[in-house]
């Protein structure tokens, strides 16, 4: 269940939000989505996604907030913890694991439709990473990750508007995205972002169970705007 609370910036109302999943349902304040052979349930008092097998170029699933979206002409953070420990990532497959954004006002919320920007870890034939990968219409179109070892961690992100910078850190280890804002924010500024729990799984048929791939205990802090 989530938890909000409010206090002030320079006159203008900052939001705290928290859930930590322990009564098992997904609530009212979460959009609960999926694309092909993925999918997330709120289970063992965490967000937990499962592979069927057949997950194809691109599966994906995850809890994108409803009412409200982050003020990206704002800065903001957004924490998570997660785990991802899958023995079974070969080939060219790649498992994503941790946040989705999207600008609303751009018709973007899932992976397959329009630009959207996961941000947390990605486990592939190489093993594990913390970065980014910005998918437009279903297509890796560009990536920046950092090894990391630990199949388990916090993933923070941070936005800073001053130098337009998303910072996606775990395990003591940053990966910067630069002009973020300039891509999900300038054309549509008043567009809420969207903010995605989410899993993707990339180029090729896997799966796995919720034990192996899941997040718990979400913040956001920052200044919200109505979608």
């Amino acid at each position: 269940m989530g938890t909000a609370a409010m206090f002030v910036l320079g006159g203008l109302a900052s939001t705290t939000f928290t859930d930590n999943f322990n009564n098992n349902v997904i609530g009212p304040v979460w959009d609960n989505g999926s694309i092909g052979g993925v999918n997330v349930s709120e289970t063992n008092g965490r967000v937990q996604f499962t592979a069927n097998g057949s997950t194809g170029a691109l599966s994906a699933a995850g809890l994108a907030i409803e009412p409200w979206g982050a003020n990206v002409n704002r800065d903001f953070q957004v924490e998570i913890n997660s785990v991802i420990n899958l023995s079974n990532v070969n080939g060219g497959k790649r498992v994503f694991l941790g946040f989705g954004f999207a600008n609303e006002a751009d018709a973007a919320i899932w992976p397959n439709d329009g630009a959207v920007l996961c941000a947390g870890v990605v486990q592939d034939q190489f093993g594990m990473a913390v970065g980014w990968v910005l998918l437009n219409n279903g297509v890796v179109v560009d990536s920046d990750t950092f090894p990391v070892t630990s199949t388990s961690g916090k993933i923070t992100v941070e936005f800073d508007k001053s130098d337009d910078e998303l910072k996606i850190s775990r395990n003591g280890h940053t990966v910067t995205y630069t002009g973020f804002f300039t891509d999900f924010g300038q054309d549509n500024p008043t567009g809420p972002l969207v903010i995605t729990l989410g899993c993707v799984t990339l180029s090729g048929n896997i799966a796995f169970s919720g034990n192996k791939v899941r997040l718990d205990n979400f913040e956001f802090n920052g200044f919200k705007r109505q979608r």
